[in-house]
């Protein structure tokens, strides 16, 4: 993905889900997406749903830093 295009879609609430659709992941629903993203923070990682986003985006900024 370039720096213009996640530049473009970084502050949509629909982020995550662009960003994962358009990095090669499965073609899923929206909801979709967010039940799993949610599920998954919850179950594998042990972390509230919240805090867990805020720490992908803040990964997923820096990955456009460099």
């Amino acid at each position: 993905m370039t720096k213009e295009r996640y530049t473009s879609i970084r502050n949509k609430p629909t982020f995550l889900h662009e960003y994962f659709m358009e990095s090669g992941g499965k073609r899923i629903s929206h909801q979709e997406f967010e039940i799993a993203l949610d599920a998954w923070l919850t179950g594998v990682l042990h972390i509230h749903p919240a805090p867990g986003r805020m720490v992908i985006h803040q990964y997923l900024d820096g990955m456009q830093r460099d």
